[in-house]
């Protein structure tokens, strides 16, 4: 898998996630399990990609997904 292929798939996951994201049923722990998935995807395609500057997007993405998910975990609690 080249670089310009996982390109595609993390911009394929990140529109596919917004769009879940954005329906009006999506409860606080599918947005939780959403953001935990997209952490898991970073994670595994950044070990496929081979440029610097992707790996480093891609690892941004993580971490963001990881932050929504602790965010949205502490919503679950406080519930």
């Amino acid at each position: 898998m080249n670089d310009a292929m996982i390109s595609e798939v993390v911009q394929r996951t990140m529109a596919n996630a917004a769009i879940a994201l954005g329906l009006d049923y999506c409860t606080v722990e599918t947005r939780m399990c959403l953001a935990l998935g997209v952490e898991g995807a970073m994670e595994a395609l950044y070990f496929l990609a081979v440029s610097e500057e992707l790996s480093r997007s891609i690892e941004d993405i993580r971490r963001g997904a990881a932050t929504a998910a602790r965010l949205y975990v502490a919503e679950m609690v406080q519930s």
